[in-house]
């Protein structure tokens, strides 16, 4: 009775096991789901993204920028060498061309919406 264990309700794993049928998978731990077929008119294109406990998005390099609207989960962020906290209800903006990664660091699942902000207005 002591312990002080968070455990995740079935109804929580179900919702996001469906889910994750409609995800493209991006390795073991990622996830992404377009919620856009391509970039809109106004130069942006959405994603919902999904990342399991441990699951760390490798580091790169794009030419857009990325706004991260943290919805659920916590981890950290590297933005060139500086690393940020994030948590639910977190928003994050990472530059185009500016190195960067992110990894889950909590006992749930992480779940974020992306935008990817293209120059001029369209997907380059």
């Amino acid at each position: 009775m002591g312990e002080n264990r968070r455990s995740t309700p079935y109804c929580y794993k179900k919702k996001h096991n469906e889910l994750l049928a409609e995800y493209d998978a991006m390795g073991s731990d990622i996830f992404r789901k377009s919620l856009s077929a391509t970039a809109f008119p106004s130069g942006f294109k959405a994603s919902l993204t999904l990342a399991k406990p441990g699951g760390e998005f490798p580091e790169h390099i794009d030419p857009y920028t990325h706004i991260f609207f943290i919805l659920e989960g916590e981890g950290e962020a590297f933005v060139e060498e500086q690393r940020i906290s994030f948590r639910k209800g977190t928003a994050l903006t990472v530059p185009a061309g500016k190195k960067h990664r992110y990894r889950n660091l909590g006992p749930l699942d992480l779940l974020l919406i992306t935008l990817n902000i293209f120059e001029g207005g369209e997907k380059k």
